[in-house]
């Protein structure tokens, strides 16, 4: 398995360690783009559109600058449910299909950063475990009189719309496709992981067979990702493209037994599977790397030789 080639984060840079925040999501190089766009000449329509870009530009502008909890507009004292909420509110403000005037069309990559930014923010605050280690990383607020933090509990945040978290979510996992066949893993893992939570079915399989690829990217998570693959043929024992995912990663590993075993049942449940029937033929005419003295690299250090 290639191993990714850069920790810029559309290049397929992977989430940083526990407590570190994750580089800016903007590409290295990006030229800011030359043509203004035409503004409309109804001057409400036109102020309408000006405020609307400059909440654009100031979002993008701050991304370097604020903390997770100041990214979703929120104390540091927010429960789940209000840090949930306060995402998915932001969510639908800086989601960048969401917003197909042609007069933001120069200003869709601050908004596709923006809204990365605010799914990895998510993505920390809404687990204990990462939210503590963000939190240990970040200084002590100073207690002032009447801070939020301190003194006045927030108030309750109205019930959250359960239809249009499952359609974001589905959004998400379309986009983190997208991303992934461009190679830029990061941006499909910031995607994925806050929305598979939210999906059924074979829309959530499809999502955690995305996910697992990109994890399959780095020989670290190797391991990850064979444990969601393994989950998913649990749940869903006809899913061909999750054998398919094992047999590529055991193949990479060195277990060819075990590869075999996978491709052949990925062409039972779909005997028209292409690719698999390109590897199953390349691993029964291919030398047994499983055999050989010394082979099979780290997946033959987890499981065992076969």
């Amino acid at each position: 398995m290639q191993p990714l080639l850069s920790d810029e984060p559309g290049a397929g840079a992977l989430p940083p360690g526990p407590g570190q925040p994750p580089p800016s999501q903007r590409p290295a190089g990006t030229a800011a783009p030359t043509v203004s766009p035409v503004l409309p000449s109804d001057p409400a329509k036109r102020k309408e559109v000006e405020e609307r870009r400059r909440e654009i530009e100031e979002a993008y502008r701050l991304l370097k600058t604020k903390n997770y909890f100041e990214l979703l507009e929120v104390p540091r004292a927010s429960n789940e449910a209000q840090i949930k909420d306060a995402y998915f509110r932001l969510a639908r403000r800086f989601h960048p299909d969401a917003h197909h005037d042609p007069t933001l069309t120069d200003l869709r990559e601050k908004l596709e950063a923006v809204f990365i930014r605010l799914g990895e923010a998510y993505e920390v605050l809404r687990s204990p475990k990462t939210r503590g280690n963000y939190e240990a990383s970040l200084p002590r607020p100073a207690a002032t009189a009447g801070s939020p933090s301190t003194s006045t509990p927030q108030a309750s945040s109205p019930p959250p719309d359960r239809d249009y978290e499952v359609r974001l979510a589905t959004e998400n996992a379309a986009r983190a496709e997208r991303h992934l066949a461009d190679a830029k893993y990061w941006d499909a893992i910031q995607l994925l992981e806050p929305a598979i939570p939210l999906l059924t079915g074979k829309p959530k399989q499809r999502a955690r067979v995305s996910l697992a690829r990109c994890f399959a990217k780095n020989p670290n998570w190797l391991r990850r990702a064979e444990d969601l693959l393994q989950q998913v043929v649990q749940e869903d024992p006809k899913n061909a493209d999750a054998y398919f995912e094992l047999g590529l990663i055991y193949k990479g590993g060195g277990l060819k037994s075990r590869a075999l075993s996978v491709l052949r049942k990925a062409l039972e449940i779909r005997p028209e599977y292409e690719a698999a029937q390109q590897e199953l033929l390349a691993l029964d005419t291919g030398k047994d790397d499983s055999e050989s003295p010394g082979g099979g690299g780290i997946l033959k250090k987890w499981f065992g030789k076969q």
